[in-house]
């Protein structure tokens, strides 16, 4: 009777063993596919900003960018996506209103969900900018297609170094009998900034731009830089920027 008992009672203790063991590996089990599934899902957020100065590759679950005094802003969905700009182009001397341009983004993908083409509308017009996207959200190529007939078609294309800086854009205003247009390259430091720009105009006209660093947020994106251009006819214009960018 004894030994019935205490084979019972092995049996029962046993029975309990393999049952939390297989709870366990099943916890276990669950506990990677669901790290797994969240690391696919969230991924590494490339987020791209491209303007005047060329391209720059921001930090983070960037939502929104407010640069001062000019007061751009670019809104990015929570896939790094643009989907909002609004640029404004301060007037020469001699006019009297400054240039605003408005556009909203969306996006073309492939049979496997990854976005190929971005294409812009301009609030307020129907002029339609189309950008060709390659790895990593990259922008390689682009049109802008006016709908003034008078307007002639604008083309460029982009170019990058070993660690995914823009170094050219290309840019060209194609008209029925001529092609002209400007080039921008771009210089950086060892921590991939952009530390100097030269745009060369077709009229073999040179503006050097420099770039110097102020200060940072908890992302390692820049908030302040004091940016240095010269001209071929020797002017120099100094103007500090200041970037307001928040987060999801």
């Amino acid at each position: 009777m004894i030994f019935c008992l205490n084979a019972y009672i092995k049996f029962v203790s046993l029975t309990i063993t393999l049952s939390l063991i297989m709870f366990l590996n099943k916890s276990i089990f669950i506990l990677i596919l669901v790290l797994l599934v969240s690391c696919k899902k969230q991924g590494p957020m490339q987020v791209w900003l491209y303007n005047d100065d060329g391209a720059e590759m921001l930090n983070g679950s960037v939502k929104q960018v407010i640069c001062l005094p000019k007061g751009h802003i670019y809104r990015f969905d929570q896939h790094g996506q643009l989907i909002y700009s609004k640029t404004i182009k301060w007037a020469p001397p001699g006019r009297k209103n400054d240039t605003v341009e408005e556009l909203m983004y969306k996006y073309v993908s492939d049979k496997g969900g990854q976005p190929t083409t971005m294409i812009g509308n301009y609030i307020g017009n129907y002029d339609q900018s189309k950008w060709r996207l390659g790895p990593f959200g990259r922008i390689f190529d682009y049109e802008l297609y006016f709908n003034d007939p008078s307007k002639s078609r604008l083309i460029g294309t982009y170019k990058y170094d070993v660690n995914g800086n823009m170094t050219e854009r290309d840019q060209r205003d194609s008209g029925f009998l001529t092609l002209i247009g400007d080039t921008l390259k771009c210089k950086y430091d060892s921590k991939n900034h952009l530390v100097e720009s030269n745009l060369h105009m077709e009229e073999f006209h040179l503006i050097k731009t420099y770039y110097y660093y102020k200060s940072w947020d908890s992302h390692n994106n820049w908030t302040k830089r004091i940016v240095r251009t010269e001209t071929m006819l020797r002017d120099t214009i100094v103007d500090t920027v200041i970037r307001k960018i928040t987060y999801y």
